[in-house]
């Protein structure tokens, strides 16, 4: 009897290391196989805060837009050095949730821009988002389509869009909301 219990028991640390072996290796691959996003060089450099515009890396070339820069509507981020705040602020160190339809982020860096979606319904705060845009950056529909951006709504506030990139509602292949 005392031979069938150890047998069962040195079983069963064996099918638990197996299995704890078998997770570490699986999540080890789904890190590495990730698509990863590529980003566009750039110097980051932010234009002069007397000039009018300044151009960023589209997609399609070099799209000529105004100073947000200048505008008091944009901040610097206090936790991502090179990263800015346009339109709405969020306070990372607030504890409170954010009440703001959306948060715009600009990474120097990469002239890339983060939306992030953040009230239902989702499709009103996307509009705003684009709306700010057009107006602050002083681009057509069309010329905001070639920036380098994504619209994203995280899962707390959409299980539905969370994931995925929305684009903007007027862009080609954006997400019918």
């Amino acid at each position: 009897m005392k031979k069938i219990l150890y047998i069962l028991i040195i079983l069963l640390i064996v099918v638990i290391a197996a299995i704890v072996y078998l997770n570490t290796v699986r999540d080890s691959d789904s890190q590495t196989n990730n698509d990863w996003t590529t980003f566009p060089e750039s110097s980051g450099e932010i234009p002069d805060s007397k000039s009018a515009t300044f151009e960023i890396k589209g997609e399609t070339g070099l799209i000529e837009v105004r100073n947000f820069f200048s505008d008091p509507l944009t901040r610097n981020d206090p936790v991502n050095d090179g990263h800015y705040q346009l339109g709405t602020y969020i306070d990372p160190y607030s504890p409170l949730p954010s009440d703001e339809p959306y948060y715009i982020e600009y990474i120097a860096s990469t002239q890339y821009f983060n939306i992030s979606l953040l009230a239902v319904p989702v499709d009103e705060s996307r509009m705003e988002a684009e709306q700010f845009l057009l107006n602050h950056l002083d681009l057509t529909e069309d010329q905001i389509c070639n920036i380098n951006y994504r619209v994203t709504v995280p899962a707390r506030v959409s299980l539905l869009h969370a994931g995925q990139s929305l684009g903007f509602s007027f862009c080609p292949n954006a997400v019918a909301l």
